[in-house]
């Protein structure tokens, strides 16, 4: 009964099953048809990390992102949006 306590209370033991689920889900994300990236991007938008705004227009200025994002800012009744230099 020991051993099976020791086992489990290893901190790494505990914590690798729920990463390994979610390296899975991102990685099912990004090759399963779908809005994988679009809910990749979401996810990045809510997040708080260094560099993130750079990353953020560096994604929004990939010309399929921008539009599938314009088209639901659209649906939305939103205006598209507009970066610097741009007319």
């Amino acid at each position: 009964m020991n051993e099976l306590f020791e086992l489990f209370s290893n901190p790494a033991l505990i914590w690798a099953p729920g990463v390994s689920r979610g390296v899975c889900f991102i990685g099912s994300l990004l090759v399963l048809p779908g809005q994988g990236l679009l809910t990749i991007l979401i996810a990045l938008v809510l997040l708080s990390f260094p560099g993130k705004y750079r990353l953020e227009r560096r994604l929004f200025m990939v010309p399929t992102v921008r539009n599938t994002v314009n088209w639901l800012r659209r649906r939305a009744e939103r205006p598209p949006l507009i970066f610097d230099g741009e007319a």
